[in-house]
């Protein structure tokens, strides 16, 4: 019984929409993805998109150390490409959800200078506007 209930969630989980708090991780860069207003998309309202970027071993990335570029895609349409700026000291982006349904956000960066290398990266996150 156990096996199969692990399965089912294994076979689920690859398949429901992802949301904010979800750490994602490309070579010796991860982060986390938070939604303003309290990680709950809403539909045609411009919101704050922000990340807590870090390097491997927990030293923070800025933007200002990076050439970070959030895409929002809708299936194959992109949507929306925008760079990070430093709000509250914290990589972010405004971004507009067109309407209800299932959005991927694509975090890109490279490493601005060799103060702070870091491995090219892409993140991305699958996000549901059900508001």
């Amino acid at each position: 019984m156990g096996f199969r209930v692990l399965f089912v969630l294994l076979v689920l989980g690859g398949s429901l929409p992802t949301q904010a708090h979800q750490l994602k991780s490309d070579g010796d860069v991860g982060a986390l993805l938070h939604i303003e207003p309290g990680d709950q998309p809403q539909a045609g309202v411009p919101q704050q998109v922000w990340f807590n970027l870090v390097k491997r071993g927990g030293t923070k990335i800025t933007p200002g150390q990076c050439n970070c570029t959030l895409t929002l895609n809708q299936g194959p349409q992109r949507l929306s490409q925008t760079a990070l700026s430093l709000v509250n000291k914290r990589p972010t982006a405004r971004v507009t959800f067109p309407k209800q349904g299932r959005y991927t956000l694509v975090l890109t960066g490279t490493a601005k200078t060799a103060a702070l290398p870091f491995q090219p990266f892409i993140l991305r996150w699958n996000v549901q506007v059900s508001r």
